[in-house]
């Protein structure tokens, strides 16, 4: 917690905006370890907290809808690309790509999925 205190004490008070000085009061002894750990195991999967757990920062914008969104882009990308294979005259000269274009994840340098 100490190398992402940052981030913690930030989501802290952007998620418990009542008890703003949560991490100070933890340090001086007011707080116990376990109501700090409720607070901070709870962070919502958009927090800064749980994007530096899971990866990075790029991956707080990344959540479940995001990720169905990609689906469902990739889906329509293969849906065209085997309409094209399908409906292309294999005697003619066209070049067809071999696959698709995946959407790029934060996760990942590659434009592949892993």
């Amino acid at each position: 917690m100490s190398e992402h205190s940052e981030d913690v004490e930030a989501d802290l008070a952007r998620y418990y905006p009542r008890d703003a000085d949560q991490l100070n009061a933890f340090f001086r002894g007011e707080m116990s370890i376990r109501r700090l750990h409720v607070l901070v195991s709870r962070l919502p999967r958009d927090s800064a907290t749980h994007a530096v757990r899971v990866g990075g920062r790029g991956h707080a914008d990344w959540d479940d809808h995001t990720e169905l969104m990609a689906g469902v882009i990739e889906e329509l990308r293969r849906f065209q690309l085997l309409f094209r294979q399908a409906n292309t005259d294999p005697k003619k000269s066209h070049t067809l790509p071999r696959d698709i274009d995946y959407v790029p994840r934060p996760w990942n340098d590659e434009t592949t999925p892993e």
